[in-house]
């Protein structure tokens, strides 16, 4: 029942696109007076969304439980859709942006790297100084100023023309009457776009009459007051993705339309497009179909000479929409095997010029085989912020954080597991010249503590366990973690790192009951987290409790046993001798700070 109500909340924020990875994972049930008591893991962007989902499930299944048949039900039920309604309108506000970020979160978990929520759409992706900011597809060095400069299309098009790149023609077009005589003066056909705006809200490219570009006009001023008239070039549509100087994806846009048979006609071909799964996915998603005999697809097969009615033959692709658009209708085909080295030497010297470290350059050109120094082509738009997709390119993001990083973005983190806080700060001091190796940079970090080496970088008083362990993972210059937590500190804050690479547990003279009761919570929680070894005194009574009620299926990788006036014993998973590893010299080091009591104090 509490992995079903677990199951359910996690669904719940996912469906709001909220980018969450996994549901919960219940610790432990038992009966009680009352009913039952429970504890659980749950992950969560907003622990408030996460709250609110559990809190309407729990009274929405109490009500009906409670309800009368009847009128009590539905009343309950009718009550229980109306807090459903705000919820979702609440769990909105903290949903992710476009398709990136839950993509680019997916490939963290997967590649072990691990990402702090800085806001709704934000995240701190990596620890210390491998850390990068992430806002979908922008990053920390994404300069604001071009980022800005990407957003207007006449700007963009000035910019690139001063680097001898290939731009389009356009003037700015305050009314309609403008727009006829600047279309004139380019000659038909011609393109109306917003200024300011991207994701092909308000273009309509192909136009070939006056009629069409006061219409089009028009309906872009309902997106944008600043509108351009341009020239328009023919040619196909493709979006080149270049990350950090290296073209990474190579799409074309194929505008909405449907290829004839030699059978059907055009309304017959429109209603066999929409009944292909992804079509009807899109429709449901936009609340409208995508293909239709609109005035837009109308006029489209006047100009080819054709009506609704018109048996196109086959394998003739009829365009219904101007825009190269998935959002309209439209689809992708994959060209990066495709792509001429001009082209791509292009894609990335427009990245250059608009000095973005991540752009899609929209290039229309008549063959992407073809270079552009040969034909007709133009960049007619540059986006700062591209939507990625892998789709139809698997594992792309996951090429693209360790780029990000430089590798894993982790550094070297090891938790002290200490059951009083008394002496916090001398144990972290004692074990830090070990950990370290006697280097410098290293951050210590518990309830009242935040410390890099022996410079302290906050007021005692002022951060809790989560707060100085999150701050610590946190800081630029860190080039390692010691963290230190209490059982209970764990238990009721969890971990403050998914990926912990030491576990030393701090020796004790004897374990209350209380304490005792709670291991078995303790080591399920600690064991899907810690990666390398563990470091203990041997015969020190917490480790052994702790150690005897690790889960089965998955026990410690290693144990290093300090003994006194002894070198450390070291046994495998199996409880066999373990062979000398690279580590080895590290966990002999921390076994002798814990060695006898007084190093330990």
């Amino acid at each position: 029942m509490c992995d079903w109500f677990l199951h359910l909340a996690w669904q719940m924020q996912t469906h709001a696109h909220i980018p969450l990875l996994q549901p919960g994972r219940l610790l432990w049930v038992r009966s009680a007076d009352d009913g039952y008591r429970s504890q659980f893991v749950a992950p969560y962007v907003a622990a408030e969304a996460l709250l609110l989902c559990l809190h309407w499930l729990a009274d929405t299944l109490t009500a009906l439980d409670d309800a009368a048949p009847g009128a009590a039900t539905e009343a309950a039920a009718t009550a229980s859709s109306d807090r459903l309604r705000r919820l979702r309108e609440r769990l909105a506000r903290d949903s992710g942006q476009g398709i990136n970020t839950p993509r680019i979160l997916r490939a963290a978990v997967e590649l072990r790297v691990p990402f702090t929520r800085l806001d709704s759409k934000a995240y701190m992706i990596g620890q210390g100084p491998h850390s990068r900011w992430m806002r979908s597809t922008y990053t920390d060095r994404t300069s604001a100023i071009s980022s800005g400069f990407a957003r207007h299309k006449q700007l963009t098009a000035r910019i690139l023309s001063l680097h001898g790149l290939p731009a389009p023609q356009h003037f700015a077009a305050g009314s309609a009457d403008e727009a006829v005589r600047r279309a004139r003066q380019l000659g038909f056909p011609v393109v109306i776009k917003p200024d300011d705006l991207d994701g092909g809200k308000g273009v309509h490219a192909g136009l070939r009459n006056e009629a069409l570009v006061r219409q089009c006009h028009a309906e872009a001023r309902r997106h944008s007051r600043n509108i351009l008239v341009e020239k328009h070039v023919e040619g196909r549509d493709y979006r080149l993705t270049v990350f950090e100087g290296r073209l990474i994806k190579a799409t074309e846009r194929i505008p909405g339309g449907v290829t004839g048979n030699g059978v059907e006609s055009v309304r017959r071909l429109i209603d066999s497009a929409n009944q292909l799964p992804d079509i009807q996915q899109r429709t449901k998603d936009r609340g409208k179909p995508l293909l239709q005999l609109d005035t837009e697809a109308i006029d489209l097969l006047a100009e080819a000479g054709l009506t609704p009615d018109s048996i196109p033959p086959e394998g003739d692709f009829i365009r219904l929409r101007r825009r190269a658009n998935v959002s309209t209708g439209g689809r992708t085909r994959m060209v990066g095997g495709e792509v001429h080295p001009d082209n791509e030497r292009l894609a990335i010297r427009a990245a250059a010029a608009m000095r973005l470290d991540i752009a899609g350059i929209d290039l229309i050109i008549p063959d992407i085989g073809r270079s552009w120094l040969e034909s007709e082509a133009i960049i007619c738009e540059v986006n700062a912020q591209p939507q990625i997709g892998e789709i139809d390119q698997p594992g792309l993001y996951k090429e693209i954080i360790p780029t990000l990083l430089g590798g894993n973005g982790r550094i070297p983190v090891a938790l002290v597991l200490k059951v009083r806080r008394k002496g916090t700060g001398a144990v972290l001091e004692r074990l830090r010249t070990p950990f370290a190796a006697g280097a410098d940079k290293t951050v210590l970090a518990g309830h009242g503590l935040l410390r890099l080496d022996r410079h302290e970088l906050s007021r005692p008083a002022e951060f809790g366990y989560p707060q100085a362990t999150q701050a610590a993972l946190a800081q630029p210059e860190a080039e390692r973690a010691l963290l230190v937590a209490s059982p209970a500190d764990i238990l009721s804050h969890g971990l403050p790192t998914p990926y912990i690479d030491l576990l030393i547990i701090h020796p004790e003279t004897a374990i209350d009951t209380r304490l005792e009761e709670r291991l078995g919570r303790l080591a399920r929680l600690l064991q899907p987290h810690i990666e390398g070894a563990i470091v203990c005194r041997e015969g020190d009574p917490l480790a052994t409790a702790l150690i005897a009620r690790w889960p089965n299926a998955s026990p410690p990788r290693m144990i290093a046993y300090a003994r006194e006036a002894q070198p450390m014993r070291l046994v495998s998973h199996n409880g066999e001798p373990a062979p000398s590893s690279a580590n080895t010299a590290l966990l002999a080091r921390l076994a002798e700070a814990l060695a006898t009591p007084s190093k330990a104090a």
